[in-house]
């Protein structure tokens, strides 16, 4: 049972209730803790436009498209690209018996539902030339046969960069062709931090005032880092799993040394005035 203090915290953290009219004037209501960019992305895939969303690791844009999907009551299928992602991954392929196996994209793409196409700016060029055709036309060339969209097919992807390649922080990222990145509108996904704490603190309610502690020092490394321009990601997903360490009864000294600081090189340290 929880305890007083934990029930108390809890109620702080009550997730705000959105909701967000579509064009066609259909109210939907977004159950759970929302970033605040999600309304955007709903107006946007209301208006059947293919979503790419650009922001740091851990700022939640996964999540983002799994809950736009419970939110409009459609069918989510996800893939993650990388740089070996096969063809057949995406538009499926035949077996040594002449069978063929769809996809999680033919199956969104065929009888509609949210597709994430998860680190778009990760996969090889090909494959993404060779959707080209599906996002611009609404038809695609699949092992079998050609299909049609259907009509509640949304396409979401999500990047770290804006197609132009890697960085010093987002080093294998590839340099997205301008014909594909046309067939998607853009929106940032920053870091919202009024998010970040109240899951930190969902995660450990008992500790707010320990969660609050890391929060602010998670966000202290964050701004130093960003103004001393340094390769480290001091994300939001630092601070979630820092809550559920210090849930499961670790130190603060343990959550800093094993999620927030470790790998950091003796450099990076000494940049962002860490003891050796």
């Amino acid at each position: 049972m929880a305890s007083e203090e934990t029930a108390k915290a809890l109620a702080n953290f009550v997730p705000p209730t959105v909701t967000v009219t579509l064009p066609a004037g259909t109210a939907v209501t977004v159950a759970g803790e929302a970033h605040q960019v999600l309304p955007d992305v709903l107006l946007a895939l209301s208006a059947r436009c293919h979503v790419l969303l650009v922001g740091p690791a851990g700022t939640g844009k996964s999540m983002m498209a799994k809950q736009i999907a419970d939110t409009l009551g459609i069918p989510f299928q996800a893939l993650s690209l990388g740089p070996t992602t096969p063809m057949s991954k995406v538009f499926g392929y035949f077996d040594a018996h002449g069978n063929y196996h769809d996809t999680p994209f033919r199956r969104a793409f065929e009888h509609g539902g949210v597709m994430l196409l998860d680190e778009l700016d990760n996969g090889h060029p090909g494959l993404l030339a060779e959707l080209n055709q599906a996002l611009a036309l609404g038809t695609c060339a699949f092992a079998d046969r050609m299909v049609t969209a259907h009509e509640d097919f949304r396409l979401i992807a999500t990047a770290n960069t804006y197609g132009t390649g890697g960085d010093r922080q987002y080093v294998g990222r590839q340099a997205l062709d301008a014909a594909t990145l046309d067939r998607f509108l853009v929106i940032d996904v920053p870091i919202d931090e009024r998010l970040e704490l109240r899951l930190a603190v969902l995660h450990a309610p008992d500790k707010e005032k320990q969660v609050r502690q890391l929060v602010k020092r998670v966000r202290e490394l964050r701004a130093l880092a960003a103004d001393k321009q340094l390769p480290v990601a001091f994300s939001p997903r630092t601070c979630i799993d820092g809550a559920k360490l210090l849930a499961a009864g670790a130190t603060m000294q343990q959550v800093l040394a094993w999620r927030v600081t470790r790998g950091l090189s003796a450099a990076h340290r000494t940049a962002l005035g860490l003891e050796s």
